[in-house]
């Protein structure tokens, strides 16, 4: 029998093996695991159910048979889970620009010729700075629209009146979820750069966190969200933060929940 699965914009499309292998895949699941994958969730499927049920389906599988998938699995929520102000994203925008070697700076304030801007993120690399715009999105359905895309073409504008330095001024604007279509044809229409969850096909949000394995703490199943908010606020934004850092973050957390946490970023970068 195909089943239909019912989409979080209530649009249906036929269930896909394929597309459970290949995020299967993405996050490192073994080849050998992926056939009992794909039967655990063939096994609980029913008419018109949700992607959010085949997710929760997906993360209980691998909570018990790999763990370090599990996790991981959990990337486009942790993302959204980076607030409710989008501070946290900035600061770890930050920390993926400084592993692509850019000299970083956030928060910043620059005057353009008719009036003054903040930047969340200032990057330099190659003689180039980028005036980034952090765009972020709680809920990772939400996409952002042209009006996103025209705010910052024109933000850039007034900048690059009143640039005096020595190297070149560019746009650039960034999201954790994804854009609409008339977004990036006026993002492509006035050559601005722009990068979402899944945009551009290569070099995305997602493929850059992956390669980098530069995964936000707000990914981690140990963590409440107490403790989450607690790193966050001093200034733990990624995982690989955590073990360098193990003494620090055992005087902020509960010993029991300290103790979750170190095994799972050990399988997490050991897996």
């Amino acid at each position: 029998m195909q089943y239909q699965v019912t989409k979080f914009d209530g649009r249906h499309e036929p269930f896909s093996v394929q597309k459970i292998l290949h995020s299967a895949e993405r996050v490192g699941v073994p080849s050998k695991l992926q056939p009992q994958l794909i039967k655990y969730v063939e096994s609980h499927l029913y008419p018109n159910i949700s992607t959010r049920e085949i997710f929760k389906l997906i993360k209980q599988f691998l909570h018990t048979h790999h763990r370090a998938s599990s996790t991981k699995y959990n990337l486009k929520k942790a993302l959204a889970d980076l607030g409710p102000s989008g501070y946290p994203f900035e600061k770890y925008l930050a920390e993926l620009l400084k592993y692509d070697h850019f000299q970083v700076k956030t928060n910043q304030i620059l005057s353009g010729k008719c009036v003054s801007h903040e930047i969340d993120v200032l990057a330099t690399k190659n003689n180039i700075t980028y005036a980034i715009e952090a765009k972020f999105h709680n809920r990772k359905h939400l996409r952002s629209d042209v009006k996103v895309s025209l705010y910052v073409h024109s933000r850039y504008q007034d900048l690059l009146a009143n640039w005096h330095q020595s190297t070149q001024l560019l746009p650039w604007l960034i999201t954790n979820t994804r854009f609409t279509q008339d977004a990036r044809v006026y993002a492509q229409c006035v050559n601005m750069k722009i990068m979402s969850w899944d945009f551009p096909h290569q070099n995305n949000l997602r493929s850059k966190i992956e390669k980098a394995q530069l995964y936000p703490i707000t990914i981690l199943d140990s963590l409440s969200q107490h403790s989450k908010e607690l790193l966050l606020n001093q200034g733990f934004v990624v995982c690989k933060q955590i073990l360098p850092n193990r003494h620090k973050i055992k005087s902020l957390i509960p010993t029991n929940e300290y103790q979750r946490l170190i095994h799972e970023v050990s399988l997490l970068y050991n897996s």
